[in-house]
């Protein structure tokens, strides 16, 4: 579905959060933070260099429900291009940019994507790196993050706060998540306001459970 939109799968996931963002919001507009690998600099080598160059940059993303999926996902993707220029730019210099008032942050949720898969390219060396596994302990600074990993299939990680979010609410959060991707992965629906949210469980417990 993304080579026939011509776009990234790092997209369609962009995409599938920001839906499940704009429908628990009630808002069409909708600002979550991402990370981004920083390489796209104008230094020779820059791909090999080691050390870290990420960043973490706001994508601010307009999901009107009567938008038409595939120019929406590829407006989101020549979004996401246009960033390159910027993403050195500090989180505090651009908060200042932003309008947003001091001290409300521009978003408490951060998505992080990663193809191939740290861990696939460790085990690829070979010999006795073939049969390592690896974690990567991350402790981010917003009350939720996601991490994604794409490879042979889609592995994601949701990091949060105990203090922010209680019970089935992550676990609920995860599922409509999945509920997303899979509606875009099978080209379910026209148009944004068409694909769907809830899981069956939940399409059943309001349907049935609670419609006693």
């Amino acid at each position: 579905v993304a080579a026939a939109e011509r776009v990234t799968l790092n997209t369609l996931v962009q995409a599938a959060w920001a839906i499940v963002l704009s429908r628990h919001a009630g808002e069409e507009d909708v600002v979550f933070g991402a990370l981004r690998a920083g390489r796209k600099i104008p230094v020779e080598g820059a791909d090999a260099m080691v050390g870290m160059f990420i960043n973490t940059v706001p994508v601010r993303v307009q999901a009107a429900a009567d938008e038409e999926i595939g120019p929406w996902l590829r407006r989101l993707r020549e979004q996401w291009i246009a960033m390159r220029e910027f993403e050195h730019a500090p989180l505090m210099k651009i908060q200042q940019c932003s309008g947003v008032a001091p001290g409300q942050p521009l978003f408490e949720t951060i998505l992080s994507y990663q193809e191939p898969a740290w861990d696939a390219v460790l085990n690829g060396l070979g010999g006795r790196w073939a049969t390592r596994r690896f974690d990567i302990r991350a402790q981010p600074n917003t009350p939720l993050a996601l991490e994604v990993l794409a490879g042979v299939e889609l592995t994601v990680k949701f990091i949060f706060d105990r203090a922010r979010y209680h019970g089935e609410a992550v676990p609920r959060l995860m599922g409509q998540f999945r509920v997303v991707l899979d509606a875009l992965a099978a080209g379910a629906g026209t148009r944004v306001g068409e694909l769907p949210l809830l899981t069956a469980g939940e399409q059943h417990e309001i349907l049935v459970t609670w419609n006693r």
